[in-house]
């Protein structure tokens, strides 16, 4: 994986060149939005909206919470509420990841 940083934020690409992943982080303000994309057809599919919170099990502990809007037949909702809470809850903040990656014929 390769990453760098410039004036927009971090960026991060795979090394397969089969699987091409990238994704990008900038913050925006004291919140960070987050988009991955990659394969034949990138796209947006889905986007999740996280926000910390302490978890319902131990208060002592930081959790996230998490709504996502995905595109009808798109299959990227549970890889952007995944990635946004563990964001959230890891950075203390609200979060922004929408993603978008379409492969044809995987088996």
């Amino acid at each position: 994986m390769r990453v760098w940083k410039n004036q927009d934020g971090f960026h991060f690409a795979s090394d397969e060149d089969r699987y091409n992943l990238r994704a990008s982080a900038r913050w925006i303000g004291g919140d960070l939005l987050v988009a991955i994309w990659g394969g034949e057809r990138p796209h947006i599919g889905a986007f999740a909206l996280a926000q910390p919170r302490p978890s319902l099990k131990d208060y002592r502990i930081m959790s996230a919470t998490a709504s996502v809007i995905c595109v009808v037949g798109h299959k990227e909702d549970d890889l952007v509420k995944e990635a946004s809470e563990l964001l959230a809850s890891t950075l203390k903040t609200r979060v922004v990841v929408a993603a978008g990656i379409h492969w044809d014929n995987l088996d």
